[in-house]
């Protein structure tokens, strides 16, 4: 590396210069232009430092590598005869020797940096100013003149989000201020003006909950005597206004109505609970009238505790009608079924199914059912005339006899898995056309997009004593807010948890957290009257083509494991252990398609050259030059960033996806609507029944396939629960093969609740199974 003194040889070069249009691209190269560059930061580009010459240089700046062994200190004492060693970024490999008497100031990277953030405060870029100082704090927090220059850029961007009638952010903002100097001059009054603000929007919006909220956060994070009298206004409207509401409760209390005197009381608790005596009569009300409210991740549709590939459906049905049996849990041999209205058993040889009736609904619960009633469904179930028909249930029935009244025995033509799985029909479906049974728990009492609302049939025959009078569902889009609204007690129950978020809700010591008993497994539906998914080949590209593996432990897991948790191969649960009873139905020996994008991209153009061939030789209209895919998917979290992943996987491999929500409530397009892909959760709680509702005739896919058809008859004739795996395991095999379906993975799904809700099952298969049990108590 060459070494020149400067006053010999840098002088005469820059004196040179001034005489010649060259100093123009030599100080634009090596000097500061006071512009950065527009695609990166000031703190994102190399540092180096600027040594700035006296006036007898024309000032000239100079951007030089970073100087080694000079600091502030060292910088303030040099004498002016001392030189200062440097090197131009222009010329790296040459040294210069500065003498001090030349150098009007050096500014290090750091403070080039401090001026920058400076200068995007004074301009109002407070958004790009959050970088630098984050840098600088994070880099250089003792740096001089950092700490005033925060305290102005906080002060700054409070009041520009105050102008802008942010008030909670200029709230959040002012309390950064508040902990690093809470003796700010200017403070005090900033804090009064928001705060005044933000609790007036409030009161005029209804939210008196938040108003109170923010108040008593305020008094409690800044001091009392930061607001003066103003406090004390505060306080006496919000208390005003829970007597009066206190008044209504009692009114109502008296008059009976008990309805309004929750409502009226959840108000006063909402508006000011240490309102004298709120917590008592409150308490009171709400053992007289429980309310239980669960939040959502989508409303339900319709409410049908047997829709198996809806899980709101399934959620929200259990609240609108009990079925004569009903899936209790697991054995070793599938499921275990119980009927509340009655005693199930089956013959040794698994011929006959009986169900005996319990002898005392009449009398004691008002719920007048016979053996004559039951017998009538299972008839009609195989009529094919009838709104009851159930084609399976016709093959495997011989007959339905009515024994001592209340006794009903089903013969079978041949052995059946689980008969009992066909007898879950709504009791309310039950009984003749004189009479209306009283077994249905809720009714609907109100219904919105964002949230619906259960008050319970006050003549349910079985009901229970602590059972909630009113159950409010609550629709949360995201589930970061969920968390929020379950952690202030505005809701008691997640029922659906998204995997990512698990330990956040384990982490709190209200919250209690439990999974289910069935595991949903996630699939993509094709829809193969269009011509691409009609192809085997492209089905098989769609796989090979979606990380399956990254989307489920990075989006939806987020990095962490969960038991359970894992990709498909095939359209069954695979369970939520090794030694699961519910996996009997997935072959271990079928490894899901791995990621293979290269191999995805020449299959799917295999399978366009097929088409295209087909269509040649039929004379039809070929394929299309670009693929575009519609794929719906339930407007839910979980689908939703499944399949903006998928999107994304596909489009990367040339074959255009569009990703497109449903309307809410809604898991099936509307007649006419064109589609591709459908994204489907299923609950598959009895896999040997419920597959043919997947892959079946006039199931969810309508495959078509004859291999498929002809395993899943062989499979309804399976005389032993050996057989029966072999033949499930075989249409594991036919599915992975044919792409029936494409298997994405499978969650193990879990609900959080506050522990002012007692009673819940431990690993339910849905969440209200026992409804009838649950005890809320108030949170206060």
């Amino acid at each position: 590396m060459m070494r020149a003194d400067f006053q010999s040889d840098s002088q005469a070069i820059l004196r040179r210069c001034l005489a010649s249009c060259w100093l123009l691209l030599f100080v634009a190269v090596t000097t500061v232009s006071g512009q950065d560059a527009p695609d990166e930061f000031l703190f994102e580009q190399e540092p180096y430092d600027v040594v700035t010459l006296t006036d007898e240089y024309e000032g000239v700046r100079l951007k030089v590598f970073p100087i080694g062994g000079l600091d502030e200190q060292s910088r303030r004492e040099a004498k002016p005869d001392d030189k200062l060693r440097i090197r131009l970024l222009v010329h790296p490999d040459r040294e210069y020797d500065v003498r001090w008497k030349d150098i009007a100031k050096v500014e290090f990277f750091r403070e080039l940096v401090l001026i920058e953030a400076n200068r995007l405060v004074s301009e109002k870029h407070f958004d790009n100013a959050f970088h630098y100082f984050a840098f600088l704090l994070r880099e250089n927090a003792d740096l001089a003149g950092l700490a005033p220059s925060i305290d102005r850029f906080l002060m700054a961007d409070a009041s520009s989000a105050f102008r802008d009638g942010k008030l909670e952010e200029a709230l959040a903002i002012l309390d950064e201020v508040h902990q690093r100097d809470p003796t700010r001059q200017d403070l005090q009054q900033g804090l009064r003006r928001v705060t005044e603000q933000l609790f007036a929007r409030y009161m005029q919006a209804g939210e008196y909950r938040r108003a109170r909220k923010t108040v008593s956060w305020a008094l409690e994070r800044f001091g009392r005597e930061q607001f003066g009298t103003t406090a004390d206004t505060w306080e006496k409207q919000l208390s005003q206004l829970a007597r009066r509401e206190l008044v209504t409760a009692q009114k109502a209390l008296e008059a009976g109505k008990m309805r309004e005197a929750y409502v009226a009381s959840k108000n006063m608790m909402e508006i000011w609970p240490d309102l004298e005596n709120a917590g008592t009569i409150a308490a009171s009300i709400s053992q007289r009238y429980p309310v239980v409210t669960v939040g959502v991740a989508r409303p339900a549709g319709i409410l049908d505790p047997r829709e198996f590939h809806d899980w709101a459906s399934r959620r929200a049905g259990r609240l609108r009608q009990r079925m004569l049996v009903e899936l209790e849990g697991y054995g070793t041999e599938g499921g275990l079924y119980v009927s509340p209205v009655a005693t199930l058993s089956t013959s040794p040889d698994g011929m006959q199914a009986t169900i005996q009736l319990r002898r005392d609904l009449g009398s004691q619960r008002g719920l007048e059912l016979t053996g004559y009633d039951v017998s009538r469904v299972l008839l009609e179930m195989a009529d094919p005339h009838n709104n009851h028909y159930l084609p399976l249930w016709r093959e495997v029935m011989e007959s339905v006899q009515v024994r001592d009244v209340f006794d009903v025995v089903t013969t079978l033509r041949h052995f059946y898995l689980r008969p009992e799985s066909f007898f879950q029909v709504p009791l309310g479906d039950v009984g003749d056309d004189t009479q209306q049974l009283p077994t249905q728990p809720y009714g609907v009492l109100e219904k919105t997009p964002a949230r619906t609302d259960f008050v319970l049939n006050q003549d349910y025959a079985l009901k229970g004593a602590t059972q909630p009078r009113e159950v409010r569902e609550l629709v949360f889009r995201e589930s970061n807010t969920a968390i929020q609204a379950l952690l202030r007690g505005e809701i008691d129950i997640v029922d659906r948890i998204y995997p990512g978020d698990l330990e956040r809700f384990r982490r709190n010591e209200t919250v209690k957290v439990e999974s289910y008993a069935v595991p949903s497994i996630h699939l993509l539906i094709p829809n193969t009257t269009r011509p691409f998914m009609d192809s085997r080949v492209f089905r098989r590209a769609l796989v090979f083509g979606i990380n399956r593996e990254v989307l489920l432990r990075e989006d939806l897991l987020g990095g962490q494991q969960l038991a359970g948790c894992q990709v498909l191969s095939g359209p069954f649960p695979i369970g939520k252990s090794s030694d699961d009873a519910l996996g009997y139905a997935y072959n271990p020996r079928r490894r899901p398609r791995p990621y293979n994008p290269r191999l995805a991209y020449t299959l799917s153009l295999t399978a366009k050259a097929q088409l295209l061939e087909a269509a040649k030789k039929a004379g039809t209209e070929p394929p299309p030059e670009e693929i575009h895919l519609r794929l719906l998917y339930p407007d839910a979290e979980i689908p939703r960033i499944a399949c903006t992943g998928i999107s994304q996987y596909l489009t990367a491999i040339g074959i255009n996806c569009e990703s497109v929500p449903l309307p809410p409530g809604e898991v099936q397009p509307a007649e006419g609507e064109p589609w591709d892909l459908l994204y489907t959760d299923i609950v598959m709680a009895e896999p040997a029944v419920e597959i043919q509702h997947l892959l079946g005739a006039a199931g969810v896919t309508r495959s078509g396939s004859t291999y498929l058809e002809a395993a899943l008859r062989r499979l309804m004739s399976a005389g032993n629960w050996a057989e029966a795996r072999d033949g499930l395991h075989e249409i594991h095999d036919l599915a992975h093969e044919e792409v029936a379906v494409i298997p994405l993975w499978q969650l193990v799904d879990y609900f959080a609740y506050r522990d002012n809700v007692r009673g819940l099952d431990v690993q339910p298969i849905s969440l209200y199974e026992n409804i009838e049990n649950w005890q809320i108590d108030l949170i206060r």
